[in-house]
């Protein structure tokens, strides 16, 4: 699948693949740092069941772009 995410992407259609990575028994973390002022949202999706793959992790201040960035690696990296 050849995911684009574009600025009219809302957080609903994003959290819709979000979901299909938790299905697929992976984890999907958001935390705001609220001791940052910059690249105070980090999201990182981590592999539970298979410790040998590397997790993916973006940083920065806009959430929208940083779950596009993951969930299309997230499908890259898994051949979806």
């Amino acid at each position: 699948m050849n995911l684009v995410f574009g600025k009219d992407t809302t957080i609903e259609q994003l959290l819709f693949h979000v979901d299909l990575i938790r299905e697929r028994e992976d984890l999907v973390f958001i935390k705001y740092d609220g001791l940052r002022v910059n690249d105070f949202i980090t999201v990182v999706i981590s592999y539970p069941n298979d410790l040998s793959k590397q997790q993916i992790k973006f940083e920065g201040n806009d959430l929208r772009k940083l779950l596009s960035q993951a969930v299309i690696k997230y499908y890259e990296e898994n051949n979806l």
